[in-house]
């Protein structure tokens, strides 16, 4: 699937381009700013001064934490606004600006794909892909309602919370009048916060760009990097087989996401669900004549799927299991290697110095720091040679201690934190104002 244009959707003023611009101009643009490695936090330039701050919310969580993060922005106006009833309201809107429809067609994807959805996208030769009206529908009222909401208040920039359908569509919005936006986000590591001008996940501002790491001071991995206990496990659930008491000796972890994620729908180019990741890890690990190796599967504790078809084929594989009752971590810290598609436990894997397998589009999917695979083949090379694979230890201590104390913003969210609180709040003007007269 093309990300491109989703990719612009969540970039504020300074990241706007045309809707009309092809796929190869874009992803040129893109490459070129990435080599540069300039959009890092704190790097991006030319923007201007900012008086009115909107921060926008589809949850009650999030509205109380913006309540008081905004009265920690010092010198400038922000108002807090409650979108969550946007949806409900059925009534047209009446909007007179142009429809960036490619932009919309595929943050639309994400609807059609998501829960509580029950259509399914039709191919055509295997290049064409078709959306039932009624989730086009859908994010073309939202679009037009949340631009509608942006043109009553007339901030000069918004905060969103995520990446998601909705955020998605509003950051949109917010693109088509012009306006900057900062995304925030869970910080990969614990008790941290991304505040971003560009995007979150695979989308963020974090440069792709080896050299930029290597070039930066030597810097030892801080202690506080590495999660010091193991997080609880998660009840299994209704008739889930647990896995194995004893682990393997040696084993590839492969943890399993969301099928309705945003990082799965608009940022896996080949793999779009976990029976497909898990059928194409299984068939490829038939192939590597290492009889002593295992194949490990762990379900995502947060996702509602359950997958008791895959359990069942399990139960014939006799060096391919699921195991549900070990925490993530432990089972990161005895892996040979991990294979995921985006998820966070490359990060997590990262800081055990564990190799790791990219399948699809990741912040740290980096050269030389992990290995990076776009179809079967790459896959089966990399997962016969990923035990001999050695990462650039200089780079890995560079990237994590840049994301950990440049990047991140640490502090506990929620917690009325106030120093976290007035972190955030800082590194939100700091970016709205960086190189501005």
């Amino acid at each position: 699937m093309d990300t491109s244009a989703l990719q612009k959707t969540t970039g504020g003023r300074s990241q706007a381009e045309p809707a009309e611009t092809s796929t190869g101009e874009k992803k040129g643009a893109q490459n070129k700013k990435e080599d540069a490695g300039k959009t890092q936090a704190g790097e991006v330039s030319g923007l201007r001064p900012f008086k009115n701050l909107l921060f926008c919310c589809h949850y009650a969580n999030i509205q109380n934490y913006f309540a008081d993060l905004s009265r920690h922005i010092n010198g400038h106006e922000t108002d807090v606004i409650d979108l969550s009833g946007i949806e409900k309201n059925k009534r047209p809107v009446n909007y007179r600006g142009e429809i960036p429809w490619r932009d919309l067609w595929h943050i639309a994807q994400v609807a059609e794909r998501g829960p509580c959805v029950k259509h399914r996208f039709f191919y055509i030769r295997g290049y064409r892909k078709y959306l039932p009206l009624s989730a086009l529908r859908k994010s073309l009222h939202l679009f037009k309602a949340y631009g509608a909401a942006l043109d009553e208040r007339s901030p000069d920039a918004v905060v969103v919370w995520g990446g998601k359908y909705r955020a998605s569509l509003l950051a949109l919005a917010a693109r088509s009048r012009n306006l900057d936006i900062v995304y925030l986000e869970n910080g990969v590591l614990p008790y941290t916060t991304a505040v971003d001008l560009q995007g979150i996940n695979a989308n963020n501002s974090l440069p792709r760009a080896p050299e930029f790491y290597r070039s930066l001071p030597a810097a030892p991995v801080s202690d506080t990097a590495v999660p010091q206990e193991a997080r609880a496990v998660k009840p299994n659930k209704p008739g889930e087989d647990a896995g194995l008491d004893t682990l393997p000796e040696r084993y590839i972890f492969a943890p399993f996401q969301v099928d309705f994620d945003t990082q799965i729908l608009l940022q896996s180019p080949w793999i779009k669900c976990m029976r497909q990741f898990y059928s194409l890890l299984v068939d490829v690990f038939r192939q590597m004549d290492d009889p002593q190796l295992h194949l490990v599967f762990k379900e995502h504790p947060s996702s509602p799927a359950c997958y008791p078809d895959l359990h069942r084929k399990v139960t014939g594989e006799e060096r391919v299991h699921f195991v549900n009752n070990q925490s993530t971590q432990t089972l990161i810290e005895n892996a040979e290697s991990i294979v995921t598609i985006n998820s966070s436990v490359g990060i997590e894997s990262l800081l055990f110095d564990k190799p790791v397998i990219v399948l699809g589009c990741a912040f740290y999917n980096i050269h030389e720091l992990v290995i990076h695979t776009e179809n079967r083949n790459e896959l089966l090379q990399a997962m016969r040679s990923a035990r001999n694979f050695t990462t650039d230890q200089v780079m890995r201590r560079n990237f994590v201690h840049h994301l950990q104390s440049e990047y991140l913003v640490p502090g506990k969210k929620f917690g009325k934190d106030e120093s976290q609180l007035q972190a955030v709040a800082n590194r939100i003007v700091q970016l709205l104002t960086h190189d501005s007269a």
